[in-house]
C-alpha cells in the first residue's frame, strides 16, 4: 500500500517489487527500473514515467489515466483489465507485450512506438493514435479502434480480426499479409494502403469507406458474404 503521490524518483530501483494498492498520483518516475514489479489495484493519475523500464512487469486492474509512458520500455509486460486512458507511449516499447481483458486505452498516443509481436485483444482503443508504430505480427483481434489512427503504419502480418476499426484512419499503412478478417470497416479510411495478401473474408464496410489507391493485390475474400451495410 505504498504511498507515493507526488514524489519525486528518478533512476528508482525496484525490480520484482510488489506495488498492489501502490499510489503515484502525479509521481516522477523518470527512468526508474520496475522490471519484473507487478502492479496490482494501482493508481496514478498524472503519473510521469518517461523512460522508464517495465520490462516484463504485470499490471493488473490498475488506473493511470493521463500518464506518461513516452520513450519508456514495456517488452513483454502484461497488462490485464487497466484503465490508461490518454495516456502517452510516444516512442516507447512495447515488443511482445499483452494488453488484455478489457484494458482501455482510448484517446492514448502511441506514435512511432515499437509494438513487434504484441498480444493486444479485447482492448478498448477509442480514438488512440499509432501514426507511423511498427507492430510487425502483432495481434490486435477482438478490439474496439473506432476512429483510432494508424497512419503510415508499419503492421507487417498484424492481425485486426473480428475488431472494429469504424471511423479509423488507415491511409498508408502497410499490412502486408495481414488480417482484417471479420473486422468492421465502416467509413474506415484505407486509402494507399497495402493490402497485399491481406485477409478480408467477411469484412463489413459501408459507402463511406475508403480504399482509393490501396493496393488489394492477393487478397483474401470472401466476396459474397462480404457485408455491405
Amino acid at each position: 500500500n505504498a504511498k507515493l503521490n507526488g514524489c519525486c524518483c528518478l533512476h528508482f530501483e525496484a525490480r520484482d517489487c510488489d506495488f498492489t494498492h501502490a499510489e503515484f498520483d502525479a509521481a516522477i518516475l523518470t527512468e526508474a527500473d520496475f522490471t519484473d514489479a507487478l502492479f496490482q489495484n494501482a493508481h496514478g493519475e498524472n503519473v510521469l514515467a518517461d523512460g522508464t523500464n517495465f520490462t516484463n512487469a504485470q499490471l493488473v486492474h490498475c488506473v493511470f489515466p493521463n500518464a506518461n509512458f513516452s520513450h519508456a520500455t514495456l517488452t513483454g509486460t502484461d497488462v490485464h483489465g487497466c484503465q490508461i486512458r490518454n495516456a502517452t507511449f510516444t516512442g516507447s516499447t512495447l515488443d511482445a507485450s499483452t494488453f488484455c481483458e478489457g484494458t482501455d486505452i482510448g484517446g492514448s498516443q502511441f506514435a512511432t512506438a515499437s509494438l513487434r509481436k504484441a498480444q493486444w485483444t479485447l482492448v478498448m482503443g477509442q480514438g488512440a493514435v499509432f501514426t507511423g508504430c511498427i507492430a510487425n505480427e502483432a495481434s490486435f483481434s477482438d478490439s474496439d479502434f473506432t476512429t483510432a489512427v494508424f497512419k503510415g503504419a508499419d503492421l507487417r502480418q498484424a492481425d485486426f480480426s473480428r475488431s472494429l476499426l469504424n471511423g479509423a484512419d488507415m491511409r498508408g499503412i502497410n499490412l502486408f499479409y495481414g488480417s482484417l478478417r471479420e473486422a468492421s470497416l465502416e467509413a474506415t479510411d484505407l486509402a494507399r494502403a497495402n493490402l497485399y495478401g491481406v485477409d478480408m473474408t467477411r469484412i463489413r464496410t459501408n459507402c463511406a469507406s475508403i480504399f482509393d489507391g490501396a493496393d488489394c493485390t492477393a487478397t483474401i475474400r470472401a466476396a459474397k458474404e462480404t457485408i455491405k451495410a
